[in-house]
């Protein structure tokens, strides 16, 4: 060992210049290289908290989840954290000129719910009790109907059903929807006249909000172009949203996740899921948000599918030569 060292050391020496040019070259790519990891982290970091600006700080949304059942989610070992909000009800938004969204969609909704669900307040506050709401501007721009801060109004919540019986949601647009009786039809379209006289708003309970806030149009994930009903807020501590009797309890609790492993997420889901049919015999919706999953590594089921689509490619392209 002592001669190795006592080598370099003499050809070191010898060629100095070629020592130093070396040694710079070492140094500038080592600098290069965690330059360029820098930037990619910085980049990454800033689409992470974009996704959580835009849409939410959360990974995905268990939609209407019986209360008995909501242990299941929160509680397994892979979930991180949970926060949870309810779907009052639907009512008639008097004055609507929009034809395909005659409701508002009234949701109750946790302080961190509230915090972390990616609404941009534009003015006034966040509801701070269940007497109190937030409206969204596209109530106005969209349906021309004038509501300020301040103001008062009031509301007959109630389930949203079809002629069958069959609960509707805020997937299930005014003109059509999807008809779960039993038949296999499958999706059933109904004219403009037949669903005046099958859709209707059932158990409704009459409620007097006052205007606190007014936010930007809420992500898509929460309210998308087919969707009935203008987001309304308001605020519910926890012990109100698993015990709510005063409302609807046609729906059940929405309860939204992060992970601990946002790039195992695909299967961390599928098992809850699983976990939930196998207890209940029912499927429940839900919502993933793609966009804060695949900024931290877990891929959405399109980004999956572009992924299969090349590799199939290219095995083909590999096998025809």
């Amino acid at each position: 060992m002592n001669i190795i060292n006592k080598f370099t050391k003499s050809n070191l020496k010898k060629n100095k210049k070629r020592t130093i040019v070396t040694t710079i070259g070492v140094a500038l790519s080592t600098a290069l290289i965690c330059a360029v990891a820098g930037m990619i982290m910085s980049f990454q970091n800033t689409l992470v908290e974009y996704a959580k600006k835009e849409y939410g700080n959360y990974h995905a949304c268990y939609m209407n989840i019986p209360n008995n059942q909501i242990k299941y989610i929160k509680d397994n070992v892979q979930v991180e954290s949970s926060f949870y909000s309810k779907t009052l009800g639907y009512a008639k938004l008097e004055g609507s000129k929009n034809e395909d969204k005659p409701y508002v969609y009234v949701i109750g909704m946790d302080d961190i719910a509230l915090k972390e669900n990616g609404f941009t307040i534009t003015k006034g506050r966040m509801p701070e009790n269940d007497t109190e709401l937030v409206i969204s501007r596209h109530i106005e721009y969209n349906g021309r109907v004038y509501l300020d801060i301040g103001d008062t109004i009031t509301l007959d919540i109630g389930t949203r059903q079809d002629g069958t019986g069959y609960i509707l949601d805020q997937s299930n647009p005014y003109r059509t929807w999807v008809d779960y009786s039993g038949d296999g039809d499958g999706e059933k379209q109904a004219t403009y006249e037949e669903l005046q006289t099958e859709e209707s708003i059932v158990n409704t309970t009459k409620k007097t909000y006052k205007i606190v806030g007014i936010i930007e149009r809420p992500n898509m994930n929460i309210e998308d172009y087919r969707a009935p009903g203008y987001t309304v807020l308001t605020y519910m501590t926890d012990e109100q949203i698993l015990n709510s009797s005063s409302l609807q309890d046609s729906y059940g609790t929405n309860v939204s996740i992060l992970l601990k492993k946002p790039t195992e997420s695909r299967e961390t889901l599928k098992g809850i899921s699983r976990v939930l049919k196998e207890n209940t015999g029912k499927s429940y919706e839900v919502l993933k948000n793609d966009s804060l999953l695949e900024s931290q590594g877990g891929l959405s089921d399109n980004s999956l599918q572009v992924v299969y689509t090349l590799r199939s490619y290219n095995n083909w392209n590999n096998n025809s030569k």
